[in-house]
């Protein structure tokens, strides 16, 4: 993150104030690098698609999704303050366009696509898991797999994953604090809140007098008083625990993760609120919400988002088998649809239902990313099936008219 904030830092410095940080000066060099991320991928698609009048189609359309997704003010935001969700965004994308761009130079993607992986698992510790599911998917849009024999392959993207998650983890490990108020949301704003019987649960665990707790955040009502009587024995594997004892927690969890999806508005990040002078007791409307709204009235949610996924995965597993230039962006678009559940599992058990909205920003965006790259798609093989149908009709007008004489 600090990549990405420090030169809007300086540059606030010295053509702003010395004394005042304007914060949207942090958003300056992310928001340089979304429109770098625009021109190229309308780059890609313009290589990649060599019908002329699908080419076009699929430019304006693609072009017109991501502007839509880049400019929504819900997503912005995030880029105007000091939350690392902006830079997960921006590391994201930047992954995703290494796996498509750099055509024919195997080398450059793949140095280009380990930058990426590292900063994004390196952003958040909610982020550390990437590693496992890019680096593999990397090295086999690159040709490695090729190169190498099967156990070479698989040692060299085991060495590769170990290399890349410890990084991260050394580069995002925070003081132990902030990982005990995570640990007391995972377990009593989280999957305790789903139990069938969480005083069996907490009995288990040796916490059978924390019985008040359950539900209970830990910075408003009775929270801030559990969480000082229970803080040295927070830790992870409480939630484990309860997690191996009632597996259906899991389930549930991720089922409240789903309900919670398309879900982007935050009224306190970067916007008016009811304590600013200029709200006048109005509701706020975000002037460039057009994203959001359709997020909102039309995403799919709860299991018709994972009947979504689990399509999406088919088509793009499709996609990626075959060998034309459409391979890659079939891997962009199942790496981001596998991605979506668990990254969903991982922000509900990492914090409970603790700011669900902020923690399932990386999950609408992977979500909204592999969207925008099956409409590419469907618009290309609609276009392709059009022209093919308009060249056969007159063969066909022809053989029903020998036919009549």
């Amino acid at each position: 993150s600090l990549l990405l904030w420090v030169p809007g830092v300086l540059l606030n410095y010295l053509f702003l104030s010395r004394r005042t940080l304007y914060l949207q000066s942090l958003g300056l060099v992310p928001k340089v690098l979304l429109c770098v991320y625009l021109a190229a991928a309308l780059r890609v698609v313009r290589d990649r698609v060599r019908d002329q009048t699908a080419q076009t189609v699929s430019m304006a359309v693609v072009g017109v999704l991501l502007s839509l997704m880049f400019v929504a003010t819900d997503y912005v935001a995030y880029q105007q303050s000091f939350y690392f969700e902006g830079a997960s965004f921006v590391y994201l994308i930047g992954l995703l366009l290494s796996f498509v761009a750099f055509r024919g130079d195997s080398r450059r993607r793949l140095a280009v696509g380990l930058l990426f992986v590292l900063l994004l698992a390196g952003t958040k510790m909610s982020n550390v898991y990437w590693p496992v599911l890019a680096i593999p998917s990397l090295l086999y849009a690159c040709g490695v797999h090729r190169r190498l024999n099967a156990g070479l392959f698989t040692v060299a993207c085991v060495a590769l994953v170990t290399l890349a998650t410890v990084l991260a983890i050394l580069i995002v490990r925070q003081p132990s604090f902030y990982t005990r108020h995570n640990a007391y949301h995972s377990l009593f704003y989280g999957v305790l809140t789903f139990s069938n019987d969480p005083e069996q649960r907490l009995e288990e665990i040796g916490l059978k007098d924390a019985q008040g707790c359950v539900g209970e955040p830990a910075f408003v009502g009775v929270g801030p008083e559990c969480y000082a009587k229970y803080e040295s024995r927070m830790s992870f594997v409480n939630t484990v625990r309860v997690a191996l004892a009632e597996p259906a927690t899991v389930v549930r969890l991720t089922a409240y993760g789903l309900e919670m999806m398309q879900q982007i508005h935050l009224d306190y990040l970067g916007k008016l609120t009811a304590s600013d002078p200029s709200y006048e007791g109005k509701v706020y409307r975000p002037p460039l919400d057009l994203w959001s709204t359709l997020k909102t009235r039309f995403f799919p949610r709860e299991r018709w988002l994972l009947l979504t996924l689990a399509f999406y995965a088919a088509i793009f597993a499709w996609v990626a088998r075959k060998g034309h230039a459409a391979r890659d962006v079939g891997l962009v678009g199942l790496l981001a649809t596998v991605a979506t559940p668990i990254d969903i599992l991982v922000a509900v058990l990492g914090d409970g239902k603790q700011e669900i909205v902020k923690h399932l920003f990386l999950s609408n965006v992977l979500f909204d990313l592999a969207t925008i790259t099956f409409v590419g798609l469907v618009r290309v093989g609609a276009v392709a099936l059009v022209r093919s149908l308009i060249r056969r009709l007159p063969l066909r007008l022809a053989h029903v008219s020998r036919a009549g004489g």
